[in-house]
């Protein structure tokens, strides 16, 4: 069995025994640096949350996801949306085929995430975005208690900090526009829960968060 069967193996069984746990990324569209027409693709595009978001924005969706159970959901909810079962290292699609290609916490899940965000920089027109969304390994949580809370799994999980993703990402072809912290509102909760975690996460330095989301072009 290769490495991205049993990662694939993984995600299924985890799906399977909770059906919509994969995260909603919706509110990140924002932070795609103000593309608002044209293709866009998600690699790791679980239940198809952002597109949805992105396609009642009036861009045009299209979705790569490796577990059949997510893609399933996602194109019963946006059955005109394009739907691709793949792996983000391998992509099936033309160089600079989408405006805006996201990859929203889950480059850090692939077998060689390298390739992956060299995949994005291939698809992405020149003039696109790429809007990757990575853990960070010096989130404060983690530095206090001197672990990286990653689950014992058989898939894939790259850490790095800040410098370490901007010079995977470099090295993949892609140019680094911004950095910024995960939103406080990623979680959708009720307005008390919003507002604590709104002040906490306002507060916390770029260094420290929890995720870190690069807003890229290509660079080649």
């Amino acid at each position: 069995m290769t490495t991205l069967e049993r990662s694939r193996g993984f995600y299924r069984e985890r799906y399977r025994a909770a059906p919509g746990a994969m995260r909603d990324y919706r509110l990140y569209l924002p932070l795609l640096g103000g593309v608002t027409q044209g293709r866009v693709l998600d690699v790791g595009c679980g239940e198809g949350h952002f597109l949805e978001a992105a396609a009642e924005a009036g861009l045009e969706p299209t979705g790569v996801e490796i577990v059949p159970e997510a893609l399933l959901l996602a194109r019963a909810s946006q059955p005109d949306a394009g739907w691709v079962l793949a792996a983000g290292e391998d992509l099936p699609f033309p160089d600079e085929t989408f405006d805006a290609v996201t990859c929203l916490g889950t480059l850090e899940h692939f077998v060689d995430p390298p390739g992956g965000a060299s995949e994005v920089a291939r698809v992405l027109k020149p003039s696109g975005r790429a809007l990757i969304v990575v853990p960070n390994l010096r989130f404060l949580w983690w530095t206090l208690t001197g672990s990286p809370g990653t689950e014992q799994q058989d898939a894939s999980e790259l850490l790095l900090d800040r410098s370490g993703w901007t010079a995977l990402l470099e090295r993949a072809g892609l140019e680094v526009l911004s950095v910024e912290a995960e939103p406080w509102y990623s979680k959708p909760a009720p307005a008390w829960k919003a507002l604590v975690r709104k002040a906490i996460w306002s507060l916390l330095p770029l260094r420290w968060t929890y995720q870190l989301a690069f807003l890229c072009r290509r660079s080649r």
